[in-house]
Parts: C-alpha cells; structure tokens; sequence
C-alpha cells in the first residue's frame, strides 16, 4: 500500500493533463463517457467516487447536479481534488464507511489496486443505499492487460486483472444484481460494469 501510495503522489501534479495526451487521452475519455452514461447523474444524486484521483469525474458529476464526495489512497490527489473544489476524503475503499447511503457508487480504476479486492469491493458496496447502482472500471485479463500490469510492477506495484466471470460474480456475492444490458468495453483495456444493490440487501 506504501508503494501505491508513494507512486500516485508523485504523479498527482501532471496527472490529469497526461490523460488527455494521445492515445491513452482517447482511451480515458471513450471510457469516461462510457462510465458517465451509465452512471446517468439525476439532480441532487449522492456520488461516492472511490479512486477518485485528483477529480475527473468530480467535475463531470457536479455539471449534472449531482452531490460528489471522492475517496483517494493518496493524500496529493485528494490535495488536487480539493483544489479543484471537490469534496475529496484521504480514505482506501476498503476502509471507508459512512454513516449515510450514496444513491450511486463509481468505482474508478481502484480495485485493482486493492490487495484484497474481494474484501475491498464488499465493504465499498455497504455503503450504497438499496436500490442504489453501482458501477465500476476495471482492468482486463487480456494482452493490455497484461501490459498494464507489468507497467506497475516496474514500479513495484502489484495490481489485479479481471474477467467478466470474476466481476459477475464480485457483484453477485455483494448482493448487485447486474444489470446484462449494461456493460462496455471502450477501450482495449478496460471493463465498465453496472448492478443494483437488492432491495433487501
């Protein structure tokens, strides 16, 4: 976790901007639209970004009216996000508990830097209200993938890859109900999933 965290504070200064750059610029952003249309921000919907870096989607939430609060392993992103006027929390997902439910959770790019994403996503997903959707980004088990994740290890971060089975079954043993009709693949790399908490979860 160490690591991890070392890592995204070095980067959280010219984060954003190396986002946006080339192809890795088109990929975010096919991905972004793509999480955002599922994420379908009604006025006033309380968002729970986790991973919420230095606030992309932040910005993309309150443009709808949405209420955001974003959680970051990192204490230089949530600097960033702040200063970006977001409300942003110094939290992992796997810690983070609130007293009161999120209408709809994003879960951005960050399990796979879970040591336990298993554990991670089953805590994250307690504090969606019933009813509530989630949806989330994640890496996949394929060649990019691979690519991914030896990048990290280079960096001395270890990260997760996910199969459609394995994210199916994350929501499943949750208590999300995935939503079939309602998954992408915007890029080469990633996976976009949503489900809806049970009503009596």
């Amino acid at each position: 976790m160490n690591r991890i965290k070392s890592y995204f504070n070095k980067k959280a200064g010219d984060y954003e901007a190396k986002r946006k750059e080339g192809v890795l610029g088109k990929m975010v952003s096919r991905e972004m639209r793509a999480a955002m249309e599922m994420l379908d921000i009604k006025k006033s919907d309380k968002i729970l970004d986790c991973g919420c870096g230095t606030g992309a989607y932040g910005k993309l939430v309150k443009d709808k009216g949405g209420r955001y609060l974003g959680i970051d392993i990192s204490q230089k992103m949530v600097k960033e996000a702040r200063r970006n006027g977001l409300d942003a929390r110094l939290c992992a997902m796997e810690n983070f508990q609130s007293n009161k439910k999120f209408d709809k959770i994003l879960i951005s790019g960050s399990l796979e830097f879970c040591k336990d994403p298993e554990r991670a996503f089953k805590r994250c997903v307690k504090n969606l209200k019933k009813g509530g959707l989630l949806v989330i980004i994640a890496p996949r088990l394929n060649l990019p993938g691979l690519f991914y994740q030896a990048y990290y290890l280079i960096h001395g971060v270890r990260i997760s890859l996910f199969s459609r089975k394995k994210l199916s079954r994350l929501m499943r043993e949750a208590g999300l109900q995935e939503d079939e009709q309602a998954w992408s693949k915007p890029n080469p790399l990633a996976f976009i999933l949503s489900g809806r908490k049970s009503s009596s979860s």
